[in-house]
């Protein structure tokens, strides 16, 4: 469905509970941007607490020749300063024409004013519904795993990165 979003809209913004999926499903949706070869940059709120090391009038160059998909995760993990910073940033990008902008947050943690600001720089909001706890170890008790309680870490961490070291 995002993927469907990203062809037919310059923007999204990905809504949800905490502990959901948010994350998980962003760090699939890179992998399958790498597998089709589309340039791209995404970037975790969890572990990007400033945006020097982001480029971004590369990513416009770049975003002029051909389509790059710039993500941002958990918008709501960095300060208001640096969600303000972003928002003016991608205001800036949006009107180039191959870029296109997803962007994921918690519901409840952003401040008002600031959101605001990102949904109108968005064309389409997504309530992403996630998975429970419950259906989640379920899905994983019916999967030939040897070891479920590596992959409960995961789930308890909220970390999906965990998976590529187990």
């Amino acid at each position: 469905l995002v993927e469907d979003v990203i062809h037919s809209h310059k923007s999204c913004l990905i809504s949800g509970e905490g502990g959901i999926g948010k994350s998980y499903f962003v760090k699939c949706f890179e992998e399958e941007l790498t597998k089709k070869g589309t340039k791209h940059l995404c970037v975790y709120g969890k572990f990007c607490k400033d945006l020097s090391q982001i480029d971004f009038d590369a990513i416009a160059r770049i975003g002029e020749r051909e389509e790059f998909v710039f993500v941002f995760d958990a918008i709501n993990e960095i300060s208001d300063v640096f969600q303000e910073t972003l928002l003016e940033e991608l205001q800036r990008l949006k009107p180039v024409r191959g870029i296109r902008i997803v962007i994921t947050y918690r519901l409840y943690t952003v401040d008002e004013s600031i959101l605001q600001g990102y949904r109108e720089l968005t064309d389409m909001h997504y309530d992403f519904p996630g998975v429970s706890f419950e259906s989640a170890v379920e899905w994983l008790r019916k999967m030939p795993v040897e070891d479920i309680t590596e992959y409960l870490d995961v789930l308890y961490s909220n970390n999906p990165f965990l998976l590529g070291k187990l």
